[in-house]
């Protein structure tokens, strides 16, 4: 049975190169896409027999590989070829050193870029078809691109010359957008630093627990005119632990949040710049009425079925939802409704009441009317 990794282990001698051996992970693998669900990419800047980068995107428990010999554009008139090349095993995404000179690919790699892909197609069709559209999220590319194919191979060819194209959106510009961007996103070493075997330039955190610092509650405000005051916030406390350009968000509780808030964290390492550092602070939101609160947040993030069983048990559940909700249990949720929410429940079921003995008591006037005519008739 072959892999969709033969091509990758049969040109790499893995006595000799650091790479890892090609495994492809199982494609109901829970674990494909990280802890949290998300599709990964990275781009690896290679110093090989020609410079160039390479874009991998995973996919079914493999890296989907491009070579991209002038880099990724955020000008949408640069249309940069990108060559497919072989599979990659998913451990290639974080893997950075130097390459054997007389293996293939010999030479300097580092970690460019990394993050997470969306997929704005379906991705087997547009593979086929030679037209993959995507969204990227990561720490140097971001918003939507397209690697549409340029050229079908000729006979005898196995390469594939594909055009990595930026799509029009608000991350559009009149430049590249690359340059300045020299050293690694996960050590902060260059490539001639990495070329010698140097250490990471990234700084170690020396704490891996604090805790937060509670505010007093007091019945006066301290006299004096050396105070500051600031507005108290209703959101997420959490401490950020950023070291190693990498950062971790936790909570009062201990839980690790790094996942549900994923553009702070990006936000807090680019903004480190290989610093090591505690924050604590408090995570909110703001709207166009001023700061949103928690259960704003909570509200906006429960999901669109959990909201309808909750209008239903206010007796509010749209028509077209009902089946939805039956079907997924019938019921209308185990979850407590706010006190307003039960008032307004009890509230139409009196109505309903009401109407019921309203429609009875007119029933039973309309008989005795009919009763009285037919004994004047």
């Amino acid at each position: 049975m072959t892999s969709p990794l033969d091509d990758y282990n049969r040109k790499r001698n893995f006595d000799r190169t650091a790479e890892p051996p090609g495994t492809a992970a199982p494609r109901d693998d829970s674990t494909a896409g990280g802890h949290d669900g998300r599709l990964r990419f990275a781009v690896q800047h290679h110093l090989a027999s020609r410079d160039h980068y390479d874009l991998r995107l995973e996919w079914n428990g493999t890296l989907l590989s491009w070579a991209v010999p002038k880099g990724p554009s955020y000008n949408p008139r640069d249309k940069r070829l990108a060559v497919r090349v072989e599979d990659h095993p998913l451990d290639y995404r974080t893997f950075e050193g130097t390459i054997p000179q007389g293996e293939y690919g010999g030479g300097t790699v580092m970690l460019w870029d990394e993050g997470w892909w969306e997929p704005l197609v379906d991705v087997e069709q547009g593979l086929r078809e030679g037209d993959l559209k995507f969204a990227l999220h990561g720490h140097r590319l971001k918003g939507a691109w397209v690697l549409s194919v340029h050229m079908k191979p000729k006979k005898g060819e196995r390469d594939v010359n594909w055009l990595l194209i930026k799509e029009k959106d608000d991350y559009v510009r009149a430049d590249a957008g690359i340059d300045g961007f020299e050293t690694s996103v996960r050590t902060g070493r260059t490539m001639d630093e990495i070329a010698r075997g140097e250490d990471e330039a990234f700084a170690a955190n020396p704490f891996d627990h604090v805790d937060v610092e509670l505010a007093k509650l007091v019945s006066t405000a301290p006299p004096g005119d050396d105070w500051l005051f600031e507005v108290k916030y209703d959101g997420y406390r959490i401490v950020a632990y950023v070291e190693g350009g990498r950062s971790r968000l936790v909570t009062r509780n201990g839980n690790d949040y790094t996942r549900h808030f994923p553009t702070i964290a990006r936000s807090l390492e680019d903004w480190a710049a290989g610093r090591a550092m505690v924050l604590d602070g408090e995570r909110a939101a703001r709207r166009a009425q001023g700061a949103a609160g928690v259960a704003d947040e909570r509200r906006a993030r429960r999901p669109a079925l959990q909201r309808a069983r909750a209008r239903q048990r206010c007796g509010q559940l749209p028509r077209r939802l009902r089946a939805a909700a039956r079907r997924r249990g019938g019921q209308a949720g185990r979850f407590a409704v706010p006190r307003r929410s039960q008032r307004r429940l009890d509230q139409a079921e009196m109505r309903k009441r009401a109407g019921v003995r309203r429609r009875r008591i007119h029933a039973v006037r309309q008989a005795r009317a009919r009763d009285q005519l037919a004994l004047a008739g």
